[in-house]
């Protein structure tokens, strides 16, 4: 008997998705949106007959974009056929400290970024209110992680090796994936640019040590890029223990945080060659981590540990006819993935039971895709992307699970995108429709004997993206999604210590619209780039995460959920020496519990970041000041009991010398030590300082 009873309202069997495709796609992709297209492709060809000195063929502004830097924004992109990121943040020039890439993509508009206490514990994204697992993540073109695995770990990722982070909200172009809920994070790989060498080393508050190394070069066609490094820290801070006892501050106490300590290592390298139109690029990425687990902040254990080992790799083909004037784009992909995550909780400190667990996945992932432009300003696309996950789990002190789960996943989609500029009118119309088709047979040993579930389903989605641009300043844009996500492994099994099993979840299901304005201006060394977005979300059959009394959590379906709000951006800039990054989000979720309004636990109503930078314009100094403001949330599904506003206040100064390539940076972290916890009562660290040595130097 499969574990899933029913599905969400737009699913159907194998057998019914000719017949859905064909008839029932009008009630949700609806002749709306088609008619767009339609109207849009009529009027340029009304357009084309006429004469007029303000119409821009499509070829000329998507040369003149191809210039343009974007730190944060979107516009219309470059090309119809390699589609613009709705934000994205430059890696490249950031200074160099103890950061991960969970707080790169936290500093952007509508992301919330979750912390399970200090240096080596889980980061998880939230976008928009989305649940931490319904966020994509990609290196290149792969997914770092399958629908089986849940939460993807930012703090697992260094930033060298990454020249940019771009972001997709509620979803991203069918070359990037297609049926997600949250949106999808995209790392891309920094190429190759000069022959050199760097190194760089870190010692901060708590016995925290970071060194690294890293190396790049290039002969003729072919480059690569390669750094490692190794992060040790005790993460001995102090925090506020309430004694599990938040309306009583009268037994409050200091307490230092112990065995929170980690020692991680990883390495990542990226070679391409490339000639004309063709290019192959090898990724390779690999990270080991051993660390305590301390529990929340009230009954901290002292003998539990986890040991997690991750290595991915893919080999890619591309076939860029840009380079060669050809209307043809082709992509081929091909990776694989293992992961290993091994938790010892001896005497049931952290969870229920004693644990000592074992989990092993494997993944195989495999994607093509084509784009063909059909008109100057119109492109035809279709992928095709299969993904096999395998998932053992283990538990040593009880039967070992001698059966692997396995999901396989594979999802078609079609895309049609008009592009043109019409009397001095620059449009982007970007229609798709993918179907996702999942067979799954998952097994759970469960009191000596192994519990088989099966699921055999076909989903459909659809994804219409909208950008004008009346003015070389100013665009508008919207977006109209829909989206699936399964329950994951975690969710169905849990963890065996923090995360409780219910083998029950249905599927979520979703559709979510937005519409924004960007603005782009420049005065001579003053330049502005300001955006706004309203967005709304609804999701069906809703996994709602709640926080039990043991400090776990348990995750349930709820009939729907809500979320709607507003994210904007500011940046201003005066030449290289002054630039200001603003983000806000405000957020307003409910969800349906037991008829009654609740707001969505974890959900964050306030989140605004402000960093200022100054560089003088003589010597070579920089300074750095950032506010990070989060509002209090509810933890749990009947909102009871709030979790606490936190706001940190971090500074640093640089000093580099352009000629020897040479820096050292200061900074301080949470300069007011505010004391609080994050997900789950984990406690964060207070005051820390780090300081840091860079080189960088080229060869020949």
């Amino acid at each position: 008997m499969a574990y899933l009873p029913r599905w969400p309202r737009r699913s159907v069997r194998v057998c019914q998705l000719g017949s859905y495709i064909f008839s029932g796609f009008q009630e949700e992709m609806t002749s709306a949106s088609l008619a767009l297209l339609i109207t849009a492709i009529a009027w340029q060809s009304v357009a084309d007959t006429k004469t007029s000195t303000n119409a821009v063929s499509s070829k000329a502004w998507r040369v003149k974009d191809m210039d343009v830097v974007v730190v944060q924004g979107s516009d219309l992109g470059p090309s119809n056929l390699a589609p613009r990121a709705h934000d994205s943040v430059d890696l490249e020039d950031r200074p160099a400290r103890v950061e991960t890439l969970g707080d790169v993509v936290g500093e952007l508009p509508g992301v919330v970024m979750f912390r399970q206490g200090g240096l080596g514990a889980g980061q998880f994204v939230s976008i928009r209110g989305a649940d931490f697992d319904q966020t994509v993540v990609l290196i290149d073109d792969v997914p770092v992680t399958g629908p089986d695995r849940g939460a993807v770990d930012f703090s697992l990722f260094p930033i060298d090796g990454f020249a940019r982070v771009e972001l997709f909200r509620g979803s991203a172009p069918i070359r990037y994936g297609a049926g997600t809920i949250g949106g999808v994070v995209r790392l891309v790989p920094k190429d190759a640019a000069d022959r050199r060498v760097g190194a760089r080393a870190t010692a901060a508050s708590f016995n925290t040590v970071d060194a690294r190394a890293e190396a790049e070069g290039f002969t003729g066609s072919v480059g690569a890029v390669a750094s490692g490094g190794i992060l040790s820290s005790e993460n001995d801070f102090e925090f506020l223990d309430d004694n599990a006892t938040l309306a009583d501050p009268s037994d409050d106490a200091l307490r230092k945080r112990q065995n929170a300590d980690v020692l991680q290592g990883n390495g990542f390298f990226y070679g391409s060659w490339e000639r004309g139109a063709h290019r192959l690029a090898a990724l390779s990425f690999g990270v080991h981590r051993d660390r305590g687990l301390p529990g929340p902040a009230t009954g901290t254990s002292l003998d539990s540990r986890q040991q997690r080992t991750r290595i991915f790799g893919s080999l890619g083909y591309r076939f860029d006819g840009s380079a060669e004037d050809s209307p043809l784009d082709v992509f081929a992909t091909v990776a694989l993935g293992a992961d290993s995550d091994r938790v010892q909780d001896p005497f049931g400190r952290v969870g229920l039971d004693r644990e000592d667990t074992e989990d092993e996945f494997l993944s195989v992932d495999a994607r093509t895709g084509a784009f063909v432009e059909l008109l100057p300003s119109l492109t035809l696309g279709a992928t095709v992307f299969y993904r096999r996950d395998e998932i053992r789990l283990n538990n040593l002190f009880a039967t070992p699970g001698d059966q692997p789960s396995s999901r396989d996943l594979g999802v078609m989609a079609g895309e049609l995108t008009y592009e043109n500029a019409i009397e001095g009118v620059r449009l982007l119309v970007r229609g798709s429709v993918s179907a996702q088709l999942t067979r799954a047979r998952l097994t759970r040993p469960r009191l000596g004997q192994t519990e088989v579930n099966e699921l055999d389903e076909v989903v459909p989605n659809y994804r219409l993206e909208t950008l004008i641009q009346p003015l070389d300043w100013l665009t508008f844009t919207g977006l109209l999604t829909s989206g699936t996500k399964l329950p994951t492994t975690i969710q169905l099994f849990g963890n065996r210590n923090t995360v409780v099993a219910n083998t029950r979840l249905l599927p979520e299901s979703s559709l979510g619209l937005d519409a924004g304005v960007i603005v782009n201006r420049t005065w001579g060394p003053f330049s502005v780039r300001a955006e706004g977005r309203f967005f709304w979300l609804r999701v069906e059959d809703i996994i709602i995460a709640r926080q039990t009394a043991q400090r776990t959590v348990a995750f349930s379906n709820e009939r729907e959920g809500e979320s709607r709000g507003f994210e904007g951006g500011l940046m201003l800039s005066l030449g290289p020496w002054v630039e200001s990054v603003t983000s806000a989000t405000y957020l307003d979720t409910s969800f349906d519990n037991r008829g009654f309004q609740r707001r969505q636990p974890l959900r964050v109503p306030v989140r605004l970041f402000q960093r200022l930078t100054a560089r003088l314009p003589g010597p070579g100094v920089e300074t750095f000041f950032e506010v990070d403001h989060r509002s209090g949330f509810f933890p749990d599904q009947a909102n009871l009991v709030a979790q606490q506003a936190l706001t940190f206040v971090n500074a640093g100064l640089r000093a580099f010398s352009e000629s020897d390539g040479a820096s050292v940076l200061i900074a301080a972290r949470n300069i007011f030590d505010e004391l609080g916890q994050d997900l789950l009562a984990f406690p964060l660290p207070g005051r820390s300082f780090e300081a840091t040595l860079q080189w960088k130097g080229s060869f020949l």
